[in-house]
């Protein structure tokens, strides 16, 4: 089936021929995804984790930091807590 959603606005590069298997997610989805993976990290066990991810997962998490391709760096949980918690607001 194809995706219905009111406030759906196309992030992909369109009106070059692209064609996409699915519409994409909704804001309001990404954010509750994003603060699920938070929570799941924060109740990990592990003082170190590896997350590999694409860049809207950055950019959520880091509130905006440029990285550049397959940049590592290493970021404290705490140091993301911020930006979760003026998502939670929205």
């Amino acid at each position: 089936g194809s995706f219905q959603h009111d406030n759906y606005e196309e992030w992909r590069p369109v009106g070059e021929g692209q064609k996409y298997a699915s519409a994409g997610e909704p804001e309001d989805v990404f954010t509750r995804r994003m603060m699920n993976l938070y929570q799941w990290l924060d109740k990990r066990p592990e003082s170190t984790i590896a997350v590999v991810c694409h860049w809207g997962v950055i950019d959520f998490m880091m509130g905006g930091a440029d990285f550049k391709n397959c940049e590592m760096r290493v970021v404290l949980l705490s140091d993301v807590a911020n930006r979760i918690s003026a998502a939670s607001s929205i």
